[in-house]
């Protein structure tokens, strides 16, 4: 059996109302930003223009990437959050399987406990979605199904 994962374009703006909602629920989220495992745009908050869409997207392949590579240098499977601390807040990043990854970049007043709880659980519900699923014996993809969109 072969895989195909499914296209960012079937979810329409699920994702994106995804990002929007975890930006609703937990006070001090600025943004948050889903791409691809190779640094695409795949859905983020409103307000971020095109140009910092894809240079986050391309930054949150990268840390994901790297933070991967050093969790295996270390003997690790794979790391679940990445925490960045900057000037301003924090870029907290998470892996969605080997397809995508998630960023959320936070004010310094924010309830870090809250917002891994919270992107935790967003980068399942995601995960459902975005992973590859298996072909049926006809060799047609499986669709998303209207359960997996309820769960975003």
């Amino acid at each position: 059996m072969s895989t195909t994962p499914v296209a960012p374009e079937a979810l329409g703006a699920d994702l994106d109302w995804v990002m929007s909602g975890l930006k609703k629920k937990v006070p001090g989220v600025l943004h948050a930003l889903t791409a691809t495992a190779d640094g695409l745009h795949l859905a983020s908050t409103p307000g971020l223009d095109p140009a910092t869409q894809k240079l986050l997207s391309s930054i949150t392949s990268g840390l994901a990437s790297l933070t991967a590579s050093a969790a295996t240098t270390c003997g690790a499977q794979r790391p679940v959050q990445t925490l960045v601390e900057i000037d301003r807040g924090f870029m907290i990043v998470a892996s969605i399987a080997d397809t995508a990854a998630v960023i959320v970049l936070t004010s310094r007043e924010v309830d870090l406990g809250l917002v891994g709880y919270e992107l935790g659980l967003l980068v399942q519900r995601i995960g459902r979605v975005l992973t590859p699923e298996l072909r049926g014996t006809t060799g047609v993809p499986a669709q998303v199904g209207q359960a997996d969109r309820e769960d975003l």
